[in-house]
């Protein structure tokens, strides 16, 4: 399946759902390291997923430790539907984890999930998603806290929110169905060109 983002960018949706479980937590997918966002001072670092979502390395996925095969996936946007491909789009995270076959992208501007942005201001934050039931809520979260939350209910959605930030900012969407089941976007690290400026 395939999606036009206004970003001029055309990614695939790998057909790699892989199923393995969910544990009741989010598993991490670790970047290369080319983000050079650096954790915000007012926030202490920790252990949990926000707090190491800062850090400017880390994509979102499901799975886990165990052998079924149902209620844990990672979505993959490649460019094309291959190998090659499939471990690019995975180092660039753009990725997403989900409780179910959900269809997730997510973007800030010309710049997907995944990246890093700067900029003066963050551009408008954009959802495209597929659910598998009614998506009955989506959370657009800046630095680790709701800024926005939508109740769109209905199966297919095409959101979007104006935030107006500028500093440096995490922001990521939370996708929550009727039935239950989630999906949660890897981020856009967002650097305001005045932050930049001041270092």
């Amino acid at each position: 399946m395939s999606l036009s983002l206004s970003t001029g960018m055309a990614l695939c949706l790998m057909g790699f759902f892989t199923a393995a479980g969910f544990a009741q937590s989010d598993s991490l997918l670790r970047n290369s390291g080319d983000c050079e966002y650096d954790t915000p001072d007012e926030m202490i670092e920790g252990t949990s997923l926000d707090d190491r979502l800062y850090k400017g390395e880390l994509g979102i996925i499901a799975s886990s430790d165990h052998l079924t095969t149902c209620s844990s996936y990672a979505g993959v946007w490649a460019e094309e539907n291959n190998k090659e491909a499939m471990f690019r789009a995975l180092q660039a995270r753009r990725v997403f984890g989900a409780t179910d076959k959900i269809r997730l992208a997510f973007w800030a501007g010309n710049h997907c999930m995944g990246e890093c942005l700067t900029a003066e201001t963050l551009p408008t934050l954009q959802v495209d998603a597929t659910g598998t039931a009614t998506i009955s809520k989506n959370e657009f979260i800046v630095d680790g806290k709701v800024h926005k939350t939508l109740k769109p209910n209905a199966k297919h959605v095409r959101l979007s929110h104006d935030t107006k930030l500028s500093g440096k900012h995490c922001v990521w969407v939370h996708l929550v169905q009727s039935d239950g089941n989630q999906a949660w976007s890897s981020p856009i690290w967002f650097v305001g060109k005045a932050s930049q400026n001041a270092q």
